[in-house]
């Protein structure tokens, strides 16, 4: 079986997890903050300021260092020159001038700023642009917001949330996908230009798994199925898979946990499959396994 695998860079996912709250922690609670928007909004525009200038040293000084981290091993593990590659995408970050600005939630040393509107990416006919919502995501560092990420969330067929905001009713902003982060991320450690792209394509219903390859953590991912980027990729002879899984509630699907990875040697090329777990429908508490980057017959 063979598939494409992800190569944009700047594309996050949704389904994974990159951070993980220890439950021995009591996890501070959100506080709605609007008249932070101002001094948010003034640190994103500096960061799409460099972005659009191509402006490493600028965009350095303004971007978490989780993020810079974080943005610097997905581009060496697509096999992409960094920080060359850095400016590379096509889309071109949002201006918030047209946009309705709803809320600003933080947590500690995390923030979210919500803004809803036509958020134009630069790749799209004007008017074709539709309505999402714009969630910016912030970090404090050393006493000082940097930004972090943004991501778009989009409305789909729910007209019900264009009533609500119309009637100034945003109480569905307390949804996860607008929340800030439970706690700064743990910069991750960087890696090396891989000697075979890979992804992980996950299935974990009923479960919590966090998933690491070769001591790069790939991430956490909760009664839902998805693939992500393999930080570091795997290697054509050993690599090392590790799996944490808790039992969660999964509804009235029965719990089911599979989990493949694909490699190919260059991006946009076709990817084989070279590991195959499951579907099991119990997992141990934690498992590890070893495979090499030869195709599975």
């Amino acid at each position: 079986m063979v598939r494409s695998l992800f190569t944009a860079s700047l594309a996050l996912s949704l389904l994974f997890s990159s951070t993980a709250f220890s439950q021995q922690d009591t996890l501070p609670p959100v506080r709605s903050e609007p008249a932070m928007q101002a001094e948010l909004e003034t640190i994103y525009l500096k960061w799409r300021a460099a972005m659009l200038r191509k402006d490493l040293k600028s965009w350095e000084n303004i971007t978490a260092m989780y993020r810079r981290m974080e943005t610097r091993n997905r581009i060496v593990s697509e096999r992409h020159p960094f920080p060359a590659a850095l400016f590379d995408s096509l889309l071109e970050p949002p201006p918030l001038d047209n946009l309705i600005a709803l809320n600003v939630f933080t947590r500690r040393d995390t923030a979210s700023a919500i803004y809803f509107g036509k958020a134009d990416f630069g790749v799209s006919d004007p008017s074709s642009v539709t309505n999402t919502f714009l969630v910016l995501r912030f970090l404090k560092e050393e006493g000082a917001w940097r930004f972090d990420n943004s991501r778009i969330v989009r409305i789909g067929k729910d007209t019900g949330i264009l009533h609500q905001i119309a009637r100034q009713d945003f109480t569905f902003l307390s949804g996860e996908e607008f929340q800030p982060l439970d706690i700064i991320p743990p910069i991750p450690q960087p890696v090396n230009t891989p000697e075979l792209m890979a992804e992980a394509w996950v299935t974990s219903i009923g479960f919590e798994t966090e998933i690491w390859i070769n001591g790069n953590r790939i991430g956490k991912i909760q009664n839902n199925m998805g693939r992500e980027l393999v930080m570091g990729g795997v290697r054509k002879q050993t690599n090392h898979l590790t799996l944490r899984t808790k039992k969660i509630p999964s509804g009235k699907v029965p719990p089911r946990f599979e989990i493949a990875i694909y490699a190919a040697k260059d991006a946009g090329v076709q990817a084989e499959r070279v590991l195959h777990f499951g579907p099991k429908e119990t997992m141990p508490e934690e498992m590890q396994m070893g495979f090499t980057g030869r195709v599975l017959k």
